[in-house]
């Protein structure tokens, strides 16, 4: 799993869950806080629907922290002010970055909590969106109901 892929999970996941893998890396290795979490700002990039070129629409306040597990170096990043998920994040990011051989169960864990997370996130997101699509107005239709009598709709 690549880390974009993981990072949107775990930017989704309940905070008690994000902590208990937490704490399970701190029960088994050494974290050293390099720069514990803090505010920052970063660019946000949309894009252009007609050109397809990318732009920036401003700013966002992110909350970010960088940690070294058994030396590995790991970074995470939260929008918003979410200083306990920069840090889970960063500790995680380490240990997924690390070679040794210590973490490689612990990885092969998280990775398959992280498939089912992933798979729980689409369902939520597909019936939210299914109450959201009821509501949808189809203004083609309003127009034929109308009769097309001067082709504008009537509302």
């Amino acid at each position: 799993m690549n880390s974009e892929r993981r990072t949107r999970i775990l930017q989704r996941v309940p905070m008690e869950r994000l902590s208990a893998w937490v704490d399970e890396v701190r029960r088994l290795g050494d974290v050293q806080w390099i720069k514990p979490a803090r505010p920052g700002l970063v660019m946000m990039r949309a894009r252009e629907t007609v050109r397809q070129e990318d732009f920036y629409v401003g700013e966002i306040y992110v909350s970010e922290s960088t940690v070294s597990v058994d030396g590995e170096w790991g970074y995470g990043v939260a929008m918003g002010n979410q200083p306990e998920r920069a840090d889970g994040l960063a500790v995680l990011d380490a240990v997924f970055h690390s070679s040794r051989e210590k973490w490689k169960s612990l990885v092969r864990e998280i990775e398959d909590w992280l498939v089912a997370e992933e798979a729980r996130q689409e369902e939520a997101w597909r019936k939210e969106f299914a109450l959201v699509r009821r509501s949808r107005v189809d203004f083609e239709m309003m127009d034929e109901e109308d009769g097309g009598r001067d082709g504008r709709s009537t509302i």
